[in-house]
């Protein structure tokens, strides 16, 4: 199957790119597609999505087709066409 992510602000940067399509196997989860972009992209993406110990970023926040993801959201099983979009918090003032 087909997943398209968004990769914005801080995330971009890491990425090296703007979006991107990956394909996936069936039933795979948002820790697969994660998993999949850290091990294909460069190293930055890796430590921008997990900690060193393996376990994704406290901080980074998932999107699936406008759906908000929570911690536990990643295992969430994704489907064909989904659109995943991976932010950065903002911190401001």
């Amino acid at each position: 199957m087909k997943v398209h992510v968004n990769f914005s602000a801080q995330a971009r940067v890491a990425a090296g790119y703007a979006e991107r399509d990956v394909e996936l196997s069936a039933m795979a989860t948002v820790l697969d597609l994660l998993r999949t972009l850290a091990d294909a992209g460069p190293p930055e993406i890796r430590s921008f999505m997990f900690r060193d110990a393996g376990d994704v970023q406290r901080t980074l926040i998932l999107v699936r087709s406008a759906e908000p993801l929570q911690r536990r959201g990643i295992t969430t099983v994704l489907n064909d066409g989904d659109v995943v979009s991976i932010v950065a918090p903002v911190a401001g003032g």
